[in-house]
This record gives C-alpha cells, sequence and structure tokens, in this order.
C-alpha cells in the first residue's frame, strides 16, 4: 500500500491512510488523461464486441444510482466502467499503471461522487465513451476519455 502511495508510514504514528490533497488530484489526473485515454482507444480497436455490452450493463446500474442520487452505487460503477476498459485494453503494463492510480485517485473521488452534478455529467460522459467503443472508433474514444478525465479534473480541483 506504501508503493501504491495509498498509506504513508510516519515515525512513533506507525501508518496511516493517504490524504489526497487539491494538488495531489491534480497530478493524477494529468496521468490519467493520457494512460486512459490510450486505454480506451486500445479498448476500442483491441477489445471484444461484449466489451460494448458489457459497459451498457455499467452504464445502466449507473443510471439507476445517478437517479437515486445513490453516491456509493455511483462510485462502485465508475470505478467498474473504467476497470473494465482498462482490462479490455490488451496492455497488462497500461492496466498496472491504470491500476496504481486509480486507487489513488479512489480516495478523492469520493469528495465529487457525492455531487448530483457531477454524477450526472459522467454518466453522460461515460455514455459518450461506451458509444465511441462499441462503434470500435479508438480515436472518438481516446478522445472522449480524454474530455472525460478534463472535466473530472475540474470538478474535483
Amino acid at each position: 500500500l506504501a508503493a501504491e502511495g495509498l498509506v504513508v508510514e510516519i515515525p512513533r504514528r506507525g501508518v496511516v491512510v493517504t490524504e489526497i490533497g487539491p494538488k495531489d488530484d491534480d497530478l493524477i489526473h494529468e496521468a490519467r488523461g493520457p494512460l486512459e485515454g490510450f486505454a480506451a482507444r486500445l479498448a476500442a480497436e483491441r477489445g471484444p464486441d461484449s466489451l460494448g455490452r458489457q459497459l451498457d450493463a455499467v452504464l445502466q446500474t449507473q443510471a439507476a444510482a445517478v437517479a437515486a442520487g445513490d453516491d456509493d452505487g455511483y462510485f462502485r460503477t465508475n470505478a467498474a466502467f473504467h476497470t473494465a476498459i482498462a482490462r479490455a485494453c490488451g496492455n497488462p503494463e497500461l492496466q498496472r499503471l491504470l491500476s496504481m492510480l486509480e486507487s489513488r485517485m479512489a480516495l478523492a473521488l469520493r469528495c465529487v461522487a457525492t455531487s448530483a452534478v457531477h454524477r450526472a455529467d459522467a454518466l453522460a460522459e461515460h455514455r459518450g465513451i461506451a458509444a465511441a467503443i462499441r462503434m470500435h472508433d479508438g480515436d472518438a474514444a481516446e478522445a472522449a476519455m480524454r474530455a472525460h478525465l478534463s472535466a473530472t479534473r475540474l470538478r474535483v480541483g
């Protein structure tokens, strides 16, 4: 956990959960944009046809969470959406990097998951990403993912 930046060791206090501040959020999103954009491109180009159906199922559950104002449901489906794309990209090294960033980002995303506006906007952005992936359009998938992460970066910051 320390190697992933999720906890820090403090002398005479032990291990504590890392605090992610606004500057950390910004730096994490700066790194996530190109990496997740590339993963979305690869998933669109290399991913199985079943990926579109998988993302649609996640987004259906996410839409229900957004409609119900369910912060935890949104948070879980957000992670499932991004993880499905990372797994489908076909690049284990990229998956590993994204997993590390997602773990750190999860600490910060809890705060925006409580915003109804963020949840609704992110759902719409996710739908655009999924549509591009379903069409196997790598350019559009990458652009949509980068735009989503840029918008999230602004909402988190």
